[in-house]
C-alpha cells in the first residue's frame, strides 16, 4: 500500500480500504465528492456524517479557527516535543484536509497514517504531494475500525471534539485506534480534555431569541416556540450574563478512557458569584437563570502527566504543554458554547444561591451520533432553604 509516485498532479492517488481488510488503489480526480462509499454498506447515522464532511466549508471552518488548529500545531512543532515526533510513526484519525498530518510531517515523523471514511480522502492526498510530503504521509481512505495499517504507532493525533465536546461521537474511533495501534508508551494528541457547566441568566439574549415569538409584528406565534427548549443552541454567549464559576463534569484522559465511560453522570454545584452584566442595578439584588452553558477546554501533554480536574490554563504549565479553551471568557473557537436553555426559567435567583444537581451525557438512542443531555437541580438559597426544583432533557444535534 502507498501513494502513486507517478500519479498526476491533479489526481494522486489514495489507498482504499473495502472493509474486509483488502486495498485498493482510486485516482482521486475521479472520486472527489462524489458521494460513494467502498466497502460494505455503513449505518445510515455514519452515511450522514462522513458525507457533511467531503465539503470544503466545513474544513474552512475548521481551519479558520485559529485557537483550535494553531493549538495543534503548537504542541506538535514544539521543540520541547521534538523526541515525540522526530522519526516516529503518526496516525492522524479523520486526517480532513490533511493538515494534522502534515504538521506532524514538518515535526519530522518517519510515517504518518492519514485515515479518512469521507471523500475528503482524495483531496487530501492531492493536499499533501502539493507540500511534497508524499514519501512520508500515506492517505488511507475508510472507517478506522475496518482499515489496517501494518504497524503498531508511536504517536495518535485526531481533532476529534464536536459541540458540547462529544457531539458526533468520533472519540470512540480514536479509543478503537489506541486499543489496536498505539505503542505501550505512545502518545495522544490531545492527551486530556474537561466539560464544563455554568449558569446563564441572558435576559436580552432570551428576549431576542425566545419571548421574540410572543409578538411578532403584533401577532401571537407562540407556536413557534414548542420544543423550542428540547434542542441546545450552539452559539457565542456573552460572557456577561455567565453569573456563576464553572464546574467541570467531565475529565476525559484519552490514554485510558473508554467508550462506555463517555455516557455518564455527574453531580454538579453552581455557586451563584455575581450579577449579569443585563442587571438594571446592583440594587435590584435578583436575577432569572435562562439557561446552563457547556464548554469545554483542551489538553496537550507530552508525558502521561494528568491534570487535575478541574483543569485550567494555568495547570498547562510545564515545558510543551499547550492547551486551549472554548469557553466565553477567550476567543471564541468554531465549537462556540453549548446553550441549555430552561423550559421553566428560575426566578428570584441571587448572588449567594446555588444550584445543586445532576448532569447525564448520553448517546441519542435515535442517532448515535447525537447526544442527550439530562439534568436533574434544586435552587438554595444562602440559608439552605429550597427555592426551586427543576428536570430537563436536552438533544445536542
Amino acid at each position: 500500500m502507498g501513494l502513486d509516485e507517478a500519479a498526476q498532479d491533479h489526481g494522486a492517488t489514495v489507498v482504499v480500504e473495502d472493509g474486509k481488510g483488502k486495498a485498493k488503489e482510486r485516482d482521486g480526480a475521479a472520486d472527489e465528492g462524489d458521494g460513494n462509499k467502498d466497502g460494505e454498506a455503513v449505518h445510515k447515522d455514519d452515511d450522514h456524517y462522513f458525507e457533511s464532511y467531503q465539503y470544503n466549508d466545513i474544513h474552512e471552518v475548521m481551519l479558520k479557527d485559529r485557537v483550535r488548529t494553531l493549538a495543534y500545531r503548537s504542541f506538535i512543532v514544539d521543540p520541547a516535543n521534538r523526541a515525540r515526533f522526530e522519526n516516529k510513526v503518526v496516525l492522524d484519525v479523520g486526517c480532513g484536509t490533511g493538515i494534522l498530518s502534515m504538521f506532524a510531517a514538518q515535526a519530522g515523523a518517519r510515517k504518518v497514517y492519514a485515515v479518512d471514511a469521507s471523500n475528503v480522502a482524495y483531496k487530501a492526498v492531492r493536499n499533501v504531494k502539493a507540500n511534497g510530503f508524499e514519501r512520508t504521509i500515506e492517505v488511507i481512505k475508510g472507517k478506522v475500525e475496518e482499515i489496517h495499517i501494518p504497524e503498531k504507532v508511536d504517536v495518535i493525533i485526531s481533532e476529534w471534539m464536536g459541540y458540547c465536546l462529544l457531539y458526533e461521537c468520533m472519540l470512540d474511533s480514536v479509543l478503537y485506534a489506541r486499543d489496536k495501534y498505539l505503542q505501550p508508551d505512545g502518545l495522544m494528541v490531545p492527551s486530556q480534555t474537561s466539560i464544563l457547566v455554568s449558569a446563564f441568566a441572558g435576559a436580552p439574549w432570551y428576549a431576542d431569541r425566545v419571548a421574540f415569538w410572543d409578538s411578532v409584528y403584533g401577532f401571537d406565534m407562540r407556536a413557534m416556540k414548542d420544543k423550542i427548549e428540547d434542542e441546545a443552541i450552539i452559539e457565542v454567549v456573552d460572557q456577561g450574563e455567565v453569573v456563576s464559576d464553572e464546574v467541570s463534569i467531565a475529565d476525559i484522559y484519552t490514554q485510558t478512557a473508554t467508550a462506555a465511560s463517555l455516557s455518564f453522570s455527574s453531580p454538579f454545584i453552581l455557586p451563584i458569584t455575581r450579577l449579569p452584566s443585563s442587571s438594571p442595578s446592583p440594587s435590584s439584588p435578583s436575577m432569572t437563570l435562562h439557561a446552563l452553558v457547556a464548554h469545554f477546554d483542551t489538553f496537550f501533554t507530552p508525558s502521561p502527566r494528568l491534570l487535575s480536574p478541574p483543569a485550567r490554563a494555568a495547570s498547562a504549565s510545564e515545558p510543551g504543554e499547550h492547551f486551549f479553551t472554548t469557553g466565553a471568557w477567550d476567543t471564541p473557537t468554531h465549537w462556540k458554547q453549548t446553550l441549555l436553555v430552561l423550559r421553566d426559567p428560575i426566578t428570584g435567583v441571587e448572588v449567594g444561591d446555588r444550584l445543586e444537581g445532576t448532569i447525564r451525557f448520553d448517546k441519542n438512542p435515535d442517532n448515535s451520533r447525537e447526544l442527550v443531555v439530562e439534568a436533574s437541580w434544586e435552587v438554595l438559597g444562602r440559608d439552605g432553604a429550597k427555592k426551586g426544583v427543576g428536570a430537563q432533557a436536552w438533544k445536542v444535534r
